[in-house]
């Protein structure tokens, strides 16, 4: 059955509520219930203000400012809760490397709200990102400059995830989080602003080698070397399937990148526009339908998903993966024992109405 067209603009999906609770928003639950076919779900995440929401314009091929996702030039953070865009992207018709995927493949976008913002507490910056963790079927990490001990330090928070999440219950206190890794997309870090030359010792290597070689575990001269060491840990557990895309500022002038927004991208620096081919390149590769268990999931499976992860951090507990996913197939199973009904309801409506009509 075909979707009818929704508005080409961003949707609410999670909001936050003042008190610090999530919400999700009946537009977008209206919009994804609407999805029958298999559902693909690339998210991106990282510090605020660092281009997220530009970088997820560019691969939506957006570049009015009418249509596109939020994105500003001050030093407060833009997006708010998570978004996703509000109209089906088809697989088949985006990119001849998504050939992987089925015809019905839809894919979903989405942005979060940047992480290390004064107008969120840490606990809030962790449940947003676990959220998009747990949603997404490809994880796209932004960052600017250079993947150094700073850069591993702006991840912290993947130390609390063991904390916010347990795979199932009754988990090991001393879980390494190798149960979690199961359950979490594809990782994908773009380093964004990126100026140093692919090389160690005095060679050239792939930016997917230097994100392992800054993954790689340093000598515990300190309490601060421990503390990174512990994060380059996770992240190798966490996301056993990773990848790294580096590139150049779009643009040389200063007073031109502050209205970034207002470039054409054929003005764009061309060597960031090739990286932004490489990008568009990997993520298609890279990008699978949302599974659970084996499952692939439909629009209406990945909006029961949220609605239970949200109220298990809105009751202050922990989501457990495997029991929230009972739940979502408890209520498809409700839903096809509705919907089963009222198909037999329906059959013995029009057989009642044929046998009565042939008396007159």
């Amino acid at each position: 059955m075909a979707l009818p067209a929704p508005p080409a603009a961003p949707l609410p999906f999670v909001t936050l509520s003042d008190d610090g609770s999530f919400d999700v928003a009946p537009e977008a639950v209206e919009y994804l219930q609407q999805i029958r076919g298999d559902i693909a779900v690339v998210a991106i995440a990282g510090l605020y203000r660092t281009g997220k929401s530009y970088l997820l314009n560019l691969l939506l091929g957006r570049e009015q400012e009418s249509d596109m996702f939020d994105v500003g030039a001050t030093v407060n953070a833009c997006t708010k809760g998570i978004w996703i865009w509000g109209q089906p992207v088809a697989s088949q018709s985006r990119h001849p490397a998504f050939k992987h995927l089925s015809k019905d493949t839809t894919i979903v976008f989405m942005d979060t709200e940047g992480l290390g913002s004064t107008q969120r507490s840490q606990t809030e910056d962790t449940r947003i990102f676990a959220l998009a963790l747990l949603l997404s079927s490809l994880f796209l990490y932004n960052s600017r400059g250079v993947i150094d001990a700073s850069a591993i330090e702006d991840l912290s928070l993947v130390v609390n995830l063991t904390k916010y999440i347990q795979a199932r219950a009754h988990a090991d206190e001393k879980d390494d989080g190798s149960d979690l890794s199961v359950f979490f997309p594809d990782f994908l870090w773009v380093v964004r602003d990126f100026t140093l030359q692919l090389q160690e010792e005095g060679r050239m290597v792939t930016s997917r080698d230097y994100f392992e070689s800054a993954l790689k575990q340093q000598p515990p001269l300190t309490e601060e070397v421990v503390q990174k060491n512990r994060i380059r840990a996770l992240l190798s557990t966490f996301f056993p399937s990773r990848d790294c895309v580096t590139m150049v500022r779009p643009l040389s002038d200063e007073a031109l990148l502050r209205e970034l927004i207002k470039q054409p991208y054929e003005s764009l620096r061309p060597e960031f526009q090739e990286q932004m081919d490489v990008l568009k390149n990997k993520l298609a590769t890279l990008l699978k339908p949302k599974r659970m268990m084996s499952k692939v999931l439909n629009g209406a499976m990945l909006v029961s998903l949220t609605e239970n992860y949200v109220a298990a951090f809105n009751s202050g507990s922990s989501p457990v993966i495997t029991s929230v996913w009972d739940r979502v197939l408890e209520s498809q199973c409700d839903l096809a024992l509705h919907s089963a009904k009222q198909a037999f309801q329906a059959a013995m409506d029009n057989a009642v109405a044929d046998k009565t009509g042939a008396y007159f």
